[in-house]
């Protein structure tokens, strides 16, 4: 009984195209579109949201290797707190539940608490960390 309901509030958490979209020009706009990018796996639409530090050189088709394959993309369920904006930076705090098979006695849910850093230039958000997509592992 328990599997029956687990998996049927995945459906309705994680069924796309249920998510009212934020405002493009906000900090959880920004998060918002980069997750649903990669959830959609429109990794360019994804990739342009991120602006990693001068000291990272980060290239798109290396940024592209560093997802994981598409058969061990776990379903996601995302929870964006409220942003902290201080001039041209923000933190926004992003609670991301993993879903997999866990086997008969494994968790099959793992959360991850993501701090997300923003820096913005001539109106956009992007995001400055992470950059990387490691919580999908």
């Amino acid at each position: 009984m328990v599997l029956v309901v687990t998996a049927l509030v995945l459906v309705l958490t994680i069924k796309p195209g249920t998510t009212a979209r934020l405002p493009a020009d906000t900090p959880e706009g920004t998060v918002q579109g980069y997750l649903m990018a990669i959830e959609s796996g429109d990794y360019e639409t994804a990739y342009a949201y991120i602006s990693p530090p001068d000291n990272v050189k980060q290239t798109y088709d290396s940024w592209l290797r560093s997802l994981p394959q598409a058969a061990s993309k776990p379903e996601v369920r995302v929870t964006l707190g409220k942003s902290t904006i201080s001039g041209d930076t923000a933190t926004l705090p992003v609670i991301i539940d993993s879903f997999r098979s866990g086997g008969p006695f494994g968790s099959n849910v793992s959360t991850n608490n993501v701090t997300f850093i923003l820096s913005r230039t001539g109106g956009v958000w992007k995001i400055n960390q992470p950059w990387e997509v490691w919580w999908l592992y």
